[in-house]
């Protein structure tokens, strides 16, 4: 469906995978982020089971983080745990206002 424009829209409380979703799509240049800074939070989960049985899950400090390169090598990258940076910055007020989503698309402030 690449003949779409697509928007992913992100807020404080896009976390955990919609933060990782939020990610890969603007990294892989897949859509447009809108809205505001994403929550964050994309660590590995580790599973530890206890020797009496019981399960727990805990954070892990594995996370994931977009790559940048300079000149075709590959230099470092943003944390993805810290949250999504939008294209298009638009305040939580306007979310559910199509006029105002689609002036933000447009460019029209």
């Amino acid at each position: 469906y690449d003949q779409y424009k697509w928007y992913v829209l992100t807020s404080k409380l896009s976390f955990s995978a919609a933060n990782l979703f939020a990610a890969i799509a603007k990294e892989q240049g897949i859509a447009t982020v809108i809205g505001e800074r994403s929550g964050g939070g994309t660590g590995a989960v580790y599973t530890i089971v206890l020797p009496d049985g019981t399960t727990t899950n805990i954070s892990s400090p594995i996370v994931f983080e977009t790559a940048k390169y300079d000149q075709g090598v590959m230099v470092g990258g943003d944390a993805v745990e810290s949250g999504v940076v939008p294209d298009i910055p638009l305040d939580r007020q306007h979310f559910y206002d199509n006029e105002a989503l689609l002036n933000a698309i447009k460019g029209v402030r």
